[in-house]
């Protein structure tokens, strides 16, 4: 029947997606590109914050002149994906404790740049996250 359920973000076009007031998005990751509900698309902070399906966050704008609400960055909860996402890398703590993704510490392109940075080291051509920056103690990187 046509009460069946809505089918959003149905859009064979970027334009037409963008234009969807139901919140879609162009999703270019993969060939063929296509129109998908927007993760995270929250007018206020507390819908924002209270939504645990997407782990969204409420963040200033870059022009910092307002906030909108993305997913949390790196919420993978496996090694493959994780590490194939350039602003993530794969943790595994030295003093115990699950390992987990979390953002890279360490994205700079420039060598002194990197060097500058305590966490960091510049390996050939990129920077890396220092082997005990991302944790909270030398005695627990030395275990």
């Amino acid at each position: 029947t046509a009460d069946c359920e809505k089918a959003d973000c149905v859009h064979a076009t970027e334009d037409s997606c963008l234009a969807d007031q139901a919140g879609c998005q162009w999703n270019t990751t993969v060939n063929p590109a296509f129109c998908e509900p927007k993760i995270c698309n929250h007018d206020s902070e507390t819908m924002c914050v209270e939504d645990k399906v997407w782990d969204c966050q409420w963040i200033p704008t870059p022009a910092g002149d307002d906030f909108i609400c993305v997913p949390e960055k790196c919420q993978y909860s496996i090694q493959v994906p994780c590490n194939a996402d350039p602003e993530c890398e794969w943790v595994v703590p030295a003093c115990g404790g699950a390992a987990e993704c979390q953002v890279k510490l360490c994205t700079h392109a420039v060598m002194g740049d990197c060097q500058a940075d305590p966490n960091c080291e510049w390996t050939g051509s990129t920077c890396e996250t220092q082997p005990c920056a991302q944790y909270q103690d030398e005695a627990c990187c030395e275990a």
